[in-house]
């Protein structure tokens, strides 16, 4: 994107009129991808593949206060080893899901939980976090709803959806048929039930294509589905 004779790349902002850079510098803001956005009425949260953000360096998640932006943490080791695919926010704590090994020098596999001052990973009796990419991540309470292509989390078996409730990980489902049978790329927490969508053909174990919800302890399809992936 040009502006003001200047291309602008990767992270734009749209004021109603025009649109213009989000950073103090000249030229790009941001050196890599950006996959995830989250904002809050005075901060904006960035993350991706990026290793610096305005000049800065910034491991693939920082943000926006809406003068400067900043690294989460300060201290070396900083940020996250592999990049962020998703952001999720509670009442406490920031959530970071991607692809990744640590979190501020903390293991922390593909998720973890930042409260403003440190890191932690969410861990189970078999480790930490989960056994590949984490693509979305919904917030209910001090429920924390994590989707994505893994099949393990914390040493339970967990297809492609699972719950953290604070201290441990849960199965949604059975333990023969938990989860669903591909990844899932978005979670959605309603007043009637968990919607999840993907590319999957069945939720425990019975057909349901691509979109599904979680009521009343079991999963529920939408007749045959939408034909294609559900973003």
């Amino acid at each position: 994107m040009q502006h003001g004779g200047q291309t602008i790349r990767r992270l734009v902002r749209w004021n109603g009129q025009e649109w213009s850079r989000v950073g103090s510098g000249g030229g790009d803001a941001v050196d890599a991808p950006v996959h995830a956005l989250l904002a809050t009425s005075h901060l904006l949260y960035a993350g991706g593949d990026f290793a610096q953000i305005d000049g800065l360096p910034s491991s693939h998640v920082a943000r926006w206060n809406t003068r400067d932006w900043q690294p989460l943490d300060r201290l070396p080791p900083s940020g996250i080893v592999g990049y962020t695919q998703t952001l999720a926010l509670s009442a406490d704590a920031l959530y970071v899901g991607g692809q990744f090994s640590a979190a501020g020098g903390v293991p922390a596999r593909s998720i973890a939980r930042w409260n403003g001052s440190s890191w932690s990973a969410l861990r189970g009796p078999g480790g930490e976090g989960v056994n590949s990419l984490v693509t979305a991540i919904a917030v209910s309470g001090t429920d924390v709803y994590v989707g994505g292509y893994f099949t393990e989390a914390g040493g339970i078996a967990a297809n492609h959806i699972v719950r953290w409730d604070g201290s441990r990980w849960h199965a949604i489902g059975d333990a023969a048929s938990n989860g669903v049978d591909g990844p899932v790329y978005t979670i959605q927490i309603a007043a009637d039930g968990i919607y999840v969508g993907g590319d999957f053909q069945q939720a425990g174990g019975q057909p349901a294509r691509h979109l599904v919800v979680w009521r009343d302890g079991r999963w529920q399809a939408f007749g045959d589905g939408p034909p294609r992936p559900v973003h």
